[in-house]
């Protein structure tokens, strides 16, 4: 029942279950499952922008693992070290946390995979996906049948200029409707879809995938029991408002998007937020409006280390500042 409701915008539900296991841990002293029900609670903490509730969490598992020495709650602490450096801009910290993650992982998968969208992520905010792109393709050439690798691998191409390449994968898994297991990494497999589409501009795609990510309305991204993010589900659905033209519709999420990602003192997710607000605003044609969510874009980039979204913010400004004149 737990497992069923991660990746499911049912928070409620999940905290419930987290209660139970909570209690049968304390009854039993059983450490997999406090571990277990302190992430469920962690996660939809970071669905809901509770960022005191979701360190409460982190804290706890820390303990745990001190305590007991074992491998669940450990890598638990570690992977969520990692999540909060990469959602605070702490980039030197996120790449040192990543050997350690890699560290632990063993022959483990889904650490393995955390660790791999936590260098995905890394190199994505750093400017230097390039780098990471041919892991990306080997881990889809490897792994042909994993959708959340194939919506990365067109993220990706998108976002290092291989616009081509992004279609094409794009127009593959729009041919299927984008039917994709619901597991719990299913919403962001959607949300980077929805980047990729964005970036070449692919309303078809954007159409449908806006409808299946538009449960998530008013929630954080925290797939894998919260131990990487995305960013508010309100950016993507903004994303694909914008490239279906409802431009109203989507500076409304974007302002939801940025609000929670604010409410969780996360400035990479917020900055990345501002980056697609701006380009919306332009669109819209309220070009002063964009100009000063895009400065505060830029200048929080280059604070941050996120040079690519930095230079793409000023680009922008520089159409704000022409368009109309």
């Amino acid at each position: 029942m737990g497992s069923a409701l991660l990746g499911r915008p049912r928070v409620t539900e999940r905290n419930a279950v987290a209660d139970e296991l909570l209690a049968l841990s304390a009854a039993s002293s059983n450490v997999y499952s406090r571990t277990f029900g302190l992430t469920y609670h962690a996660t939809g903490a970071l669905e809901s922008g509770e960022r005191g509730v979701f360190e409460d969490c982190h804290a706890e598992i820390a303990r745990l693992a001190d305590d007991t020495r074992a491998w669940y709650p450990r890598y638990f602490d570690i992977a969520y070290r990692g999540a909060t450096a990469l959602m605070d801009g702490r980039y030197d910290a996120a790449a040192a946390n990543c050997d350690a993650l890699l560290a632990i992982a063993g022959e483990d998968t889904n650490a393995i995979n955390v660790w791999a969208a936590h260098q995905i992520a890394l190199h994505w905010d750093t400017g230097r996906m390039a780098e990471f792109l041919p892991a990306v393709e080997s881990a889809v050439e490897a792994n042909p049948r994993v959708a959340g690798f194939r919506t990365g691998l067109a993220m990706a191409y998108g976002e290092v200029g291989s616009l081509d390449d992004a279609r094409r994968l794009l127009d593959g898994m729009r041919a299927d409707a984008f039917v994709f297991p619901r597991d719990q990494v299913w919403p962001v497999t959607l949300a980077m879809a929805i980047d990729a589409a964005a970036r070449v501009g692919d309303a078809a795609s954007a159409a449908i995938l806006y409808h299946l990510l538009a449960p998530h309305v008013g929630l954080l991204l925290a797939p894998a029991a919260g131990t990487f993010n995305v960013g508010a589900a309100d950016r993507y659905l903004g994303m694909a408002a914008s490239g279906l033209g409802r431009h109203d519709d989507a500076v409304r999420h974007f302002e939801t998007g940025l609000a929670l990602e604010e409410q969780l003192r996360a400035p990479a997710l917020a900055t990345r937020t501002r980056l697609w607000f701006g380009r919306t605003l332009i669109d819209a044609g309220r070009r002063e409006d964009a100009s000063a969510v895009l400065q505060r874009c830029r200048a929080d980039a280059n604070a941050l280390g996120m040079p690519s979204v930095a230079a793409e913010a000023g680009d922008l400004l520089g159409v704000a500042s022409t368009t109309g004149t």
